[in-house]
């Protein structure tokens, strides 16, 4: 068996996440700079339910074939304001949309820890 390097893992980890947040928090800056009345009204009509919002990220992630990227883009939207954290929580289900709970940023984490919340049931609308 082979032995995990746990120094080069947390060195990996904390180099990577606080990257990856910045990341998170650019592409909610360009969506809410981007996003026009077309695409803000077309996520009205994707999210008018929880199970229209549900087709529409199984949707997402087939045609992406990465649920991880789902959850992101769908944290990103509820980030920028473009959705809000109910109709967001249904396009991811509840075991994917808990693992970003783990990521600390300011505004990033609120959204993602709404989000993981109101999967849950929580309403914050």
């Amino acid at each position: 068996m082979e032995q995990v390097d746990l120094q080069a893992v947390v060195l990996g980890v904390i180099a990577g996440l606080p990257l990856f947040l910045f990341g998170v928090d650019l592409l909610a800056r360009a969506m809410r700079t981007l996003a026009g009345d077309r695409l803000r009204a077309w996520l009205a009509r994707a999210t008018t339910n929880r199970l229209a919002g549900l087709a529409t990220g199984t949707a997402t992630t087939a045609v992406l074939n990465s649920s991880s990227l789902t959850v992101v883009l769908v944290i990103t939207l509820v980030d920028a304001g473009l959705l809000t954290a109910v109709r967001g929580s249904a396009s991811c289900s509840a075991r994917t949309s808990a693992l970003p709970c783990q990521a600390s940023s300011s505004r990033s984490m609120w959204s993602a820890g709404r989000l993981c919340c109101s999967s849950w049931g929580c309403s914050y609308d």
